[in-house]
């Protein structure tokens, strides 16, 4: 069970983000790039560390930059680090330093010259090598990886085109904004607005809560479409671990603006996708960090006044007036606004790719099926 748990967890942190950065691939290439770069450079013992602060400064894949510090492990250390004392000793126009002169220097123990020299003939080149040496390693593999994933993204892009060339696709939303947002990526569909409950479900996490919300949403559509690939999403506002929904009225919205004012609270969105000829159905969540300042009670009345609280999970909206609240978020907009792309598009490829042998004896099945935590 540990096993299991650890793997989800470097799938859902490492793999994930990259399977799924097509539409963003910014955070991922510059993690690449910070950690290369640090893991090249002379940080000897706190190359991870100082990689995931350098990541979370720049807002980039936390987990990506720890991971590619690989330069800095022990069968690349030592060579790399002599040949980057080695540039910075010929930028410097100073002599190579080697074996014998470190053993003069430490044999000496004349400690009033030993810094001096040693700073002169080895520290510096080796930072100054370092950071050059860095530089030239990170930097193609930073254009490198938005090669990757720009390429990645069209080839997905152009999948999910000729499929849906064939087929209809069913936005079941009632959101406008995620009506917005598909039109706006050039995919024509047909909306639904499905009528569901959406339960509490307070003794199964928000990712679960959210998963379970979205593929209500798509089965509920899908009975209305035969032949058809049904699109749904749920968004939810988490904060400690507590599920925060939709405000009931104004002055449920009131209390939760002012439960998140001053937080750093997570939006989770998940998407589903069911294919009605076949039964197939996949469900995929991203989450995002958002950092909202304090907030007097003067703005709150104000702005759920406005009514743009209502329908919101978290009660307000960045792609409204709503992002005057916001410091920072970490993590795709899309999915605070509700629907990132990355997501939309992965779930409808895996969805229209032949289905494994596995998958295929289990289709009438997961059609049939109640819905499923």
């Amino acid at each position: 069970m540990r096993r299991n748990t650890i793997l989800r967890y470097i799938y859902k942190k490492l793999i994930k983000p990259i399977l799924t950065a097509h539409n963003d691939p910014q955070p991922v290439a510059l993690g690449v790039f910070i950690g290369i770069f640090v893991g090249t450079t002379p940080s000897i013992g706190i190359q991870i560390p100082l990689a995931i602060i350098v990541a979370a400064i720049f807002r980039a894949n936390k987990i990506v930059a720890a991971a590619m510090t690989w330069p800095a492990n022990w069968f690349t250390a030592v060579p790399l680090y002599w040949f980057e004392q080695y540039v910075g000793a010929k930028i410097l126009d100073l002599p190579p330093l080697h074996l014998d002169d470190i053993q003069r220097l430490v044999n000496e123990i004349d400690w009033k010259n030993f810094w001096e020299l040693a700073g002169r003939n080895l520290f510096w080149p080796l930072i100054i090598g370092g950071v050059v040496v860095a530089l030239v390693f990170a930097i193609p593999w930073y254009f490198l990886t938005l090669w990757v994933l720009s390429r990645r993204h069209g080839h997905i892009v152009r999948k999910v085109r000729a499929g849906l060339a064939e087929r209809k696709l069913v936005l079941a939303s009632k959101s406008p904004r995620r009506r917005k947002l598909v039109s706006e990526w050039g995919y024509e569909f047909e909306a639904a607005e499905p009528n569901v409950d959406e339960p509490p479900l307070e003794k199964f996490s928000p990712a679960k809560v959210a998963r379970h919300h979205a593929r209500h949403k798509a089965r509920a559509a899908a009975r209305n479409y035969p032949d058809a690939i049904v699109v749904s999403a749920d968004t939810i506002t988490v904060l400690k671990k507590k599920v925060i929904g939709k405000p009931a009225d104004e002055a449920d919205a009131e209390r939760i603006l002012r439960e998140l004012s001053g937080t750093k609270h997570s939006i989770i969105t998940a998407v589903c996708a069911i294919d009605t000829r076949t039964g197939r159905r996949i469900v995929e969540e991203d989450e995002a960090f958002v950092r909202m300042r304090p907030l007097t009670d003067g703005e709150i009345r104000e702005y759920v006044k406005s009514g743009e609280a209502m329908g919101k999970a978290g009660a307000y909206a960045v792609q409204e007036t709503g992002d005057k609240f916001i410091i920072s978020i970490d993590g795709n907009l899309e999915t605070v606004i509700g629907l990132p792309r990355s997501v939309f598009e992965n779930v409808i490829y895996r969805l229209l790719m032949k289905p494994s042998r596995r998958n295929r004896a289990t289709v009438a099945a997961a059609h049939n099926a109640s819905p499923q935590i």
